[in-house]
């Protein structure tokens, strides 16, 4: 949430060991509706950049890092690509861009973490990753299960970098087609749906 002016968080004004945080600023540095997509990125400075895809859940996301890394570890930063909907209205997509450590993002309770098995080199810069999701942002900002979910952000993503996404399913393209023409989004769509095109 971000406020119009400089506000105090917590405590009283008189605090002499707190000061207010410019929320104009944060502004600046985060776009969409959400601010879940980070404008500045430490990876802009990076000569080269590598991808590896991680399932969490079987819920893709992309973990862009500095090339220079041997090995991810628990402390490696991170930039997370992912499109989520709005916990509070999951009619809403959230496109995610943000700076993570890994630790924080495999720590989470979830029954199967999967690390793909491909690392890719990017020949694209952060800054075109960026404006990605900022476009897809802005052309599709309702979630849908069945043809502007996950799955649907990460081909594109993939196609967009030149990486090779296995986890596609045959004619997958052509489904999210058909299901968004006929603008059915039910559960049964999304089973139907995936009895089809798997």
């Amino acid at each position: 949430v971000f406020f119009a002016e400089n506000k105090t968080i917590m405590g009283n004004d008189s605090s002499s060991y707190k000061s207010s945080v410019n929320t104009d600023e944060l502004q600046a540095v985060t776009y969409g509706a959400y601010g879940a997509i980070e404008l500045v990125n430490e990876l802009a400075n990076a000569s080269i950049l590598k991808a590896r895809l991680i399932y969490l859940d079987g819920h893709p996301m992309l973990l862009i890092y500095d090339g220079t890394v041997q090995k991810l570890q628990f402390h490696t930063m991170v930039t997370r690509i992912d499109l989520v909907f709005d916990i509070t209205k999951p009619t809403n997509s959230v496109c995610r861009c943000e700076t993570l450590s890994y630790g924080s993002i495999i720590k989470r309770k979830k029954k199967k973490i999967e690390l793909g098995a491909s690392e890719y080199t990017l020949s694209k810069p952060i800054s075109a990753l960026i404006e990605f999701c900022k476009n897809y942002q802005d052309k599709y900002p309702k979630y849908s299960k069945s043809y502007h979910n996950c799955r649907k952000f990460m081909i594109l993503l993939a196609d967009e970098i030149g990486l090779v996404y296995k986890d596609k399913w045959a004619a997958e393209c052509m489904g999210y087609a058909c299901v968004a023409t006929s603008q059915c989004d039910t559960d049964a769509s999304g089973i139907l749906f995936k009895q089809i095109f798997k």
